[in-house]
């Protein structure tokens, strides 16, 4: 009976398996970043705000600077043309730096951390998803990485933004606009880090908020308490019909 009421608490508290993590998009362009006086999905005034979510341990470009040509669009800009830029809110950006064979010279990228070396996010503490501001995603070009312990466990990219974004009204086109995004680990594949990372056009950012992840439901321990006092009650019942 003790044995049975062990495993059977073994099997309740066992986390699910689980080998990906899922991408959705809630909202593109204005609707995202809002317009005006149009509230979007993101606060503007916590655009770069990580109170509580997590820190950097390498940095991206940090810039209120909406428009560099060639090198990096805010993600709160209505246009990447000269016109409609927001030069007031801050993001962060990963790119091209020093590259002198882009229009405008290694000036223009001066800041940003090099192709092929991401900046590199830590969290508070395990996460089970993740939601940001992805500004004019880039194909293949732009990459997020989900990792746990320093391991890499599942990468996403500009052309993942651009299909979850098929669906909702908007209009986000490769290289233009941005997209509220959100992560979700699937079962007990949780995060503690992310890479943001560009192999050529530059990936800009903002808003990064996190929901904890909870490895063991708080109803389990209770539960394993009452099976082993049901374990305790069984056993004395069995020893006293043998007295």
């Amino acid at each position: 009976m003790l044995k049975r009421l062990l495993f059977s608490a073994a099997i309740i508290a066992m986390p699910a398996f689980a080998s990906a993590a899922t991408l959705s998009v809630t909202a593109v362009n204005e609707a995202a970043i809002g317009s005006g006086t149009t509230v979007g999905a993101v606060d503007r005034t916590k655009s770069v705000d990580l109170t509580g979510v997590g820190s950097w341990d390498f940095a991206p470009l940090e810039t209120n600077d909406g428009f560099k040509k060639r090198a990096y669009i805010s993600p709160f800009s209505t246009s990447w043309r000269s016109s409609g830029h927001d030069n007031v809110t801050s993001f962060w950006a990963v790119g091209n730096d020093g590259n002198a064979s882009r229009p405008g010279g290694s000036d223009v990228y001066a800041g940003l951390p090099t192709v092929g070396t991401p900046a590199e996010f830590s969290f508070d503490g395990l996460t089970k998803s993740v939601s940001f501001l992805w500004g004019s995603p880039d194909g293949n070009q732009n990459t997020l990485s989900l990792t746990r312990d320093g391991t890499v466990f599942k990468t996403f990219n500009g052309e993942d933004v651009l299909g979850a974004a098929a669906g909702v009204a908007g209009n986000l086109v490769s290289g233009n606009g941005a997209a509220y995004i959100t992560i979700t680990a699937s079962g007990d594949e949780y995060f503690d880090g992310l890479l943001f990372g560009s192999s050529g056009q530059t990936f800009e950012f903002s808003n990064i908020s996190a929901v904890s992840a909870v490895p063991l439901p708080a109803g389990v321990p209770l539960i394993l308490t009452a099976l082993g006092g049901f374990a305790y009650l069984a056993r004395r019942k069995k020893n006293t019909k043998a007295a």
